[in-house]
């Protein structure tokens, strides 16, 4: 995976939301306490072996082609992004995103 992959882009009234995959470099043999050792091994190996996706889900928040907030979610191991925690990643970017604004207009 390059640097990130574009997942999905969304607009609102007043900003751009671009959904990345960037690269996750925790083993994921780390990240999940398993009861069984060899369901562990199998999970860990469709993540190796690349059959399963394996990511750090980044919202990324733009207004007028400037970034000015982001959020992630690591360890992401699906492309189905209503299963995951989406929906507070872009809440929490496009809250620094809006925090952002109010700094910079209280500068000038």
């Amino acid at each position: 995976m390059s640097d990130y992959e574009q997942l999905r882009e969304i607009k609102t009234a007043r900003f751009t939301v671009r959904l990345r995959a960037h690269p996750e470099y925790q083993d994921p043999i780390d990240t999940i306490a398993w009861d069984d050792p060899s369901a562990e091994h199998t999970y860990a190996q469709t993540i190796y072996s690349g059959a399963c996706p394996w990511f750090v889900l980044g919202a990324h928040v733009f207004a007028e082609g400037v970034e000015i907030g982001s959020s992630y979610l690591g360890c992401v191991d699906t492309y189905d992004l209503r299963s995951v925690g989406v929906r507070d990643v872009v809440h929490e970017a496009i809250e620094e995103a809006r925090q952002t604004i109010a700094r910079i207009s209280t500068l000038g």
